[in-house]
């Protein structure tokens, strides 16, 4: 018997194979889950028959399936509300676990007797390490880049590259992060994020870390194929890129002097080396572009028709 039981939440759309990838890598655990729960964001009732005959002869594993429109902070919130167990554990559809992933999360859970740990995440295998061009530039404008796991003046996310230890951090990456139930009863996703939510994870774990401690374990591995379908378009992705961190600085970030500075010369970084270097650079301006109107309309500057 586990003395502490976990759900699985996976919010999904549209990416079926991705999805049946990630579920038999959950369902080839050597600790499995009490609860999977997949929330589907598809137009078309096109996958629930192929999950549910997935899970039918599944008997020790409880299994829910929703569908529902909205975006994905929206698919979160649904997905925590129907959640039985201890810890919640949110994984991207297009992750694949190792066996001993799960084993590895729950024992830091199960020998936090005095219950320190609000949140914990893996260690994401074969992630593509920058250039030493990327470096400098991510450096250079606080954009995000591998450091110490912590923000940015700029508000800007840093995540450990190689991590060996167990280590506290206060950014969480939302393809695999898991928290006590009790973690919800303060906070939940900020359903006024739209769409794909680009940093609704920083948003959340931010908020989160400012109370409760959060950790990455390098012993709980997993793949993040970063699946191309059911995305939006690229002038669309950069539209948001600039609007919700626009907006996840404006919420979370202490504004003084420096952090406002910070914040502007990243901004910049992010329109030089995304829509000046790249090959796709006027759809990405024009993204850019969208972006610092709908900023422009949120702060009321401009009344633009």
């Amino acid at each position: 018997m586990n003395n502490i039981k976990v759900s699985i939440i996976i919010c999904t759309k549209a990416r079926i194979n991705d999805l049946l990838k990630c579920m038999d890598s959950i369902l080839l655990q050597t600790r499995i889950p009490e609860e999977i729960i997949v929330v589907d964001g598809s137009e078309k009732d096109n996958i629930s028959n192929i999950i549910k005959m997935k899970m039918k002869n599944i008997v020790n594993i409880g299994f829910s399936y929703i569908q529902m429109s909205g975006g994905l902070t929206h698919q979160r919130n649904a997905g925590i509300s129907m959640v039985k167990n201890d810890i919640v554990l949110f994984l991207d559809d297009d992750v694949i676990l190792t066996p001993d992933y799960l084993f590895e999360i729950m024992k830091i859970y199960e020998n936090d007797k005095k219950r320190k740990i609000g949140g914990l995440t893996g260690y994401i295998e074969k992630m593509p390490k920058p250039s030493h061009k990327q470096l400098f530039f991510q450096r250079l404008f606080l954009l995000p880049q591998f450091r110490d796991g912590k923000f940015l003046d700029s508000g800007q996310p840093t995540w450990i590259w190689n991590p060996t230890r167990l280590t506290e951090i206060e950014v969480m990456l939302g393809c695999n992060m898991s928290f006590r139930r009790e973690i919800f009863y303060e906070y939940s996703f900020d359903e006024g994020l739209k769409g794909y939510c680009y940093m609704e994870d920083d948003d959340f774990s931010y908020r989160v870390s400012r109370k409760h401690k959060l950790y990455q374990t390098p012993f709980a591995k997993l793949e993040h194929s970063v699946s191309s379908i059911s995305r939006d378009n690229i002038a669309e992705f950069h539209r948001m890129q600039i609007l919700n961190y626009f907006l996840f600085f404006k919420k979370n970030i202490p504004k003084n002097i420096k952090s406002v500075l910070c914040f502007s010369w990243s901004i910049i970084g992010i329109i030089i080396v995304e829509g000046v270097f790249n090959k796709e650079r006027k759809i990405i301006l024009k993204g850019f572009w969208g972006g610092i109107l709908d900023i422009i309309r949120t702060l009321n500057v401009y009344f633009i028709k």
